[in-house]
């Protein structure tokens, strides 16, 4: 949590997102939760596709280096081979979830972290 309040995102900053996803219940259920969005706009097939690619995804996580997790070693072509094989997860999917992680990882830059998220305390609210 410490890496996203300073605006950074890791791998492991994203698999402990995945997890507490997958943690909560099905996608359908989370979405119905959320205020103004159609709890149809999911099907069942499209929640079982979703909730698969996620699984895979934090297979492939799981069978990173603790390097590879906190961003200290980059995942070159060799790497990602590698996990590929280790996760059985296709070569072409680690490439997307490095995409996904990439972007979310402008997002939380961009955003300044979570520290700019948080409520304001009562000095903040008195100026």
């Amino acid at each position: 949590m410490e890496n996203l309040k300073e605006g950074k995102f890791t791998m492991r900053d994203m698999r402990d997102q995945f997890a507490q996803v997958m943690s909560m219940g099905s996608i359908g259920q989370l979405a119905s939760m959320i205020p103004g969005l159609n709890s149809n706009l999911i099907t069942k097939d499209k929640e079982k596709e979703s909730a698969a690619k996620i699984q895979r995804f934090l297979t492939a996580m799981d069978s990173m280096t603790k390097e590879e997790l906190d961003g200290i070693k980059p995942l070159d072509e060799k790497r990602v081979l590698r996990i590929s094989r280790g996760s059985g997860v296709h070569p072409a999917e680690i490439g997307f979830l490095i995409q996904q992680h990439a972007q979310m990882g402008k997002m939380v830059k961009s955003l300044g972290g979570f520290a700019n998220m948080q409520a304001p305390n009562a000095e903040q609210v008195s100026q």
